[in-house]
């Protein structure tokens, strides 16, 4: 098989594989996740392990000890030193002018079945403003100590800058426009579609942008605010 040339595996450790059969401790392992999912949708997801542990004992008339139960956390691998960048915004979030300073995030969204989609802010702004070399404020998640990251910053030309480790209010520009945005749309509607929520977000960042009065802006939209700036 072509797969098994390309992965270096060969094609009778596939078959004996793909044939095996699951073990007692496998099956049993696979019937409790089948019970831990089971409950935990009719909870709404509210449990944490030590009361899933009480609930799946009870159904299943068990005594398994939490840790069976507890989920084990990735391990994930601290940024080095030269994935990541210093602060360099250090909290001034005021701008002299347009696209000096951006503030960027990802946050993550549920509809219908608990499914997720995660939104990036900025994600289009580059495109939109080829000729910008603004300074790019984030926090230190993956996305942003990837390697791709870099390649971007070098592509582009961006300075980077980086929140401190659990220090969200470094970042307080874009956190504030993420509770916006949820308390005014997301948490306001019952989102059943992966199409239904990128509609509604597009439709309520252009009434963000464009209709959206703000008090410290004069009562001006964001929009009108940032088009006064560059005139």
């Amino acid at each position: 098989m072509k797969l098994c040339e390309v992965a270096g595996i060969a094609q009778s450790s596939y078959y004996k594989w793909l044939n095996r059969q699951a073990s007692v401790s496998e099956l049993i392992n696979q019937e409790l996740e089948k019970k831990i999912i089971e409950i935990a949708e009719q909870v709404h997801h509210i449990y944490g392990y030590r009361r899933m542990t009480l609930a799946v004992n009870r159904a299943l008339h068990t005594n398994y000890n939490w840790k069976r139960i507890r989920r084990k956390k990735p391990k994930w691998f601290k940024p080095t030193a030269e994935h990541t960048a210093k602060n360099m915004l250090c909290c001034q979030f005021h701008a002299t002018q347009p696209n000096e300073k951006w503030c960027t995030d990802v946050t993550e969204l549920k509809y219908g079945n608990r499914r997720k989609k995660y939104l990036s802010a900025i994600k289009r702004a580059i495109k939109r403003n080829p000729k910008a070399r603004p300074m790019i404020h984030s926090n230190r998640g993956f996305q942003y100590t990837s390697h791709a990251y870099r390649q971007l910053r070098e592509k582009f030309q961006f300075q980077l800058s980086m929140s401190r480790v659990a220090k969200c209010l470094d970042n307080q520009p874009i956190e504030s426009f993420w509770g916006t945005l949820k308390a005014e749309y997301y948490y306001l509607h019952s989102i059943e579609s992966e199409n239904e929520l990128i509609r509604g977000i597009h439709t309520y960042i252009d009434f963000y942008q464009n209709e959206r009065v703000v008090a410290k802006f004069n009562g001006l939209t964001p929009s009108e605010y940032r088009n006064k700036a560059i005139i």
